[in-house]
């Protein structure tokens, strides 16, 4: 597949603590579409990692099970191209 990859969509941060241990993770997301003349693929496997599969998706698609981190999904359906969205999720475990 071929991509055309647009603008930062969202700075996404998870502060997550399990144990006592601290994790802070930073996500960036951009807007992409597929190329007019691509042809859509149902899964791709990642070069460097054997065990990731790249899978393109709908937004309709991404709404029918859990999608990390977590928020992203409301604020890809707002469609809201011109804004650069930042969300921070703290959980402890």
């Amino acid at each position: 597949m071929e991509l055309n990859i647009g603008q930062l969509a969202l700075i996404n941060e998870s502060i997550i603590e399990y144990d006592g241990i601290q994790r802070h993770d930073c996500t960036l997301i951009h807007w992409c579409w597929l190329n007019h003349d691509s042809v859509l693929i149902d899964m791709k496997m990642h070069k460097e990692h054997d065990d990731i599969k790249l899978v393109w998706k709908s937004l309709e698609q991404l709404t029918e099970k859990p999608l990390y981190p977590e928020g992203i999904l409301e604020m890809m359906m707002r469609k809201t191209v011109s804004q650069v969205h930042h969300s921070v999720i703290r959980k402890t475990y």
